[in-house]
């Protein structure tokens, strides 16, 4: 989505499979010139210090067995922001994690601001989404899971959908 707006993308991964999936779609949609592909470790990020604009974390620190390292390697690099999405401890994924546990680490907004705090960023937005976890729409047909998130997204626009949400989205500043 960004490359197609003109950015210029740089995908990391330390998982060959997804890298090659990066790949086809980034052909498929046409902004293959715009994007490179790495593999590599999140840990030991290979770029300088200050060398990218903004720094994205998706669907990472669920699996994450450091977290606050991987944070500080994205500080690092950034020069300005670095905006990454957790799965949240008080939230209907906890019951997910329970009945499918896939080793799925899960946040609390204390432990957020822990990280943020050791990494030197500051937090100038978040938001919250997905009642019901992301993936139970992945496992029912498209019609039912329109119905089902038509309800999701009305009850997340209240004060009490923003605290049982599954999954938050951190953007934050050096």
């Amino acid at each position: 989505m960004l490359a197609e707006r003109g950015a210029n993308i740089t995908g990391l991964d330390i998982s060959g499979p997804m890298l090659q999936q990066g790949r086809e779609k980034a052909q498929a949609t046409g902004v293959d010139d715009r994007v490179e592909f790495m593999r590599g470790d999140a840990a030991r990020l290979p770029f300088p210090d200050d060398h990218f604009d903004t720094v994205f974390a998706m669907r990472f620190f669920h699996l994450a067995d450091t977290p606050a390292a991987f944070l500080a390697e994205m500080r690092r690099v950034s020069k300005e922001q670095v905006f990454f999405d957790t799965f949240n401890r008080f939230s209907t994924r906890s019951i997910y994690n329970w009945a499918l546990p896939m080793g799925s680490r899960l946040y609390s907004r204390w432990e957020i601001d822990r990280l943020l705090d050791g990494a030197g960023l500051e937090l100038t937005d978040a938001n919250h989404d997905w009642l019901l976890p992301y993936g139970f729409y992945r496992k029912i047909p498209n019609e039912l899971a329109a119905s089902f998130r038509s309800l999701d997204t009305a009850l997340g626009g209240t004060p009490l959908g923003e605290k049982l949400a599954s999954v938050s989205y951190w953007n934050t500043h050096v």
